[in-house]
């Protein structure tokens, strides 16, 4: 698996851009790590989130 050493891909290595992601559950915890990752990859971003009016912000 490519990356430093740590088993963690640095955002230069993962280029996502013209691919849209799906991350369900993205609007806290993990799921939201997730979602930060893809979006500092390139990738455009579906979130979708259990709890009604619960903000987030992914794209940071």
């Amino acid at each position: 698996m490519p990356g430093n050493g740590s088993g963690e891909m640095t955002s230069h290595e993962l280029n996502l851009s013209g691919k849209v992601s799906l991350v369900t559950g993205g609007s806290a915890g993990i799921d939201l790590a997730i979602a930060e990752r893809l979006c500092r990859a390139g990738s455009a971003e579906v979130i979708t989130a259990r709890k009604p009016g619960q903000p987030f912000n992914s794209c940071f």
